[in-house]
């Protein structure tokens, strides 16, 4: 938490803030940080947010912002003008934490469960919505003493029948960052489901690079069908993250791939466009994965 103390309503400034990470991406993380934190300001300061990413997550915020703030969002320059408006708003905006760690809990527990494999959490940080969840597919053990957390990926699903998985605002759902690790977790796992976002309308980018590796998906407008099968055929080894999630989803369902004993472990899987996962997870989950063993690298390639 933190405080910003001063004399608004004498205040004349003009704020602009650039939403790249520290090695030049645009980030969604940060411009939705950034929007939000405007809309908080006095409405007579002018905030001006450069570098903006336009994912469909940012325009959300910003549909949903504009009940209280409006703003003009200009594409071609990416970037987004608060105007002053002389006038304080009669809105109270309430911003609830919802902390990234949660996703990338999600994300460590499913690769764990892709490969069966037990993974220790310390200092383990429990949610309503995500915890609860894992549960209904894997063993958890807590211990709420200390707060470790044991996952236990070697058991098989509770449910390992046809699944329909629901994305919605909780308490209706799951969190829609989830659904593309979702998708991966199942496949690799070879169980029917059916996901429904009904937070988004298009989240299915992952399923182009699944099928890649022939695990085929029906796409029907905002959903997501899987039949538990895997195509025999020759695989395409170029895949792409599209974007942090379904990029992360990608990740983990080739590294299922390739630490199967349908692989030829004289061959590699490469994954271009890293920086869309990098975006959400930093340097963090490439770290994580090297210390689990996987054989990985990660290489920057240069602009032509």
């Amino acid at each position: 938490i933190f405080y910003l103390k001063k004399d608004w309503k004498n205040s004349n400034d003009e704020f602009v803030f650039d939403c790249r990470t520290t090695n030049g991406i645009s980030s969604v993380g940060v411009t939705i940080h950034a929007i939000l934190s405007c809309c908080a300001l006095p409405t007579h300061i002018q905030c001006k947010l450069t570098s903006i990413a336009l994912e469909i997550s940012v325009r959300t915020v910003i549909a949903l912002i504009t009940q209280y703030r409006p703003c003009v969002v200009i594409e071609s320059e990416r970037m987004i003008i608060f105007e002053k408006i002389n006038a304080y708003s009669n809105h109270d905006l309430v911003l609830e934490h919802l902390p990234i760690d949660q996703i990338y809990l999600f994300t460590i527990c499913s690769l764990a469960t892709m490969l069966q494999f037990k993974i220790q959490i310390n200092n383990f940080e429990y949610d309503q919505c995500i915890t609860e969840y894992l549960k209904t597919l894997i063993s958890i053990t807590i211990d709420e003493t200390n707060q470790n957390a044991l996952f236990d990926g070697t058991t098989n699903f509770i449910n390992d029948q046809y699944n329909k998985l629901i994305c919605d605002i909780y308490p209706n759902g799951l969190p829609t960052d989830i659904s593309p690790i979702l998708t991966a977790l199942f496949i690799a796992r070879q169980i029917p489901f059916e996901l429904i976002d009904l937070i988004y309308d298009v989240r299915n980018s992952q399923c182009e690079e699944f099928s890649k590796l022939g695990y085929d998906t029906i796409i029907k407008d905002n959903k997501i069908i899987y039949n538990g099968n895997r195509q025999d055929r020759q695989i395409d080894k170029n895949l792409y993250a599209h974007d942090i999630r379904s990029g992360v989803a990608v990740l983990l369902l080739a590294l299922y791939h390739v630490n199967t004993n349908q692989w030829n472990k004289n061959e590699e899987i490469i994954i271009h466009q890293y920086e869309q996962i990098e975006r959400g997870y930093g340097n963090l989950l490439y770290q994580k994965l090297c210390e689990f063993g996987f054989d990985i690298q990660l290489i920057y390639e240069l602009s032509s």
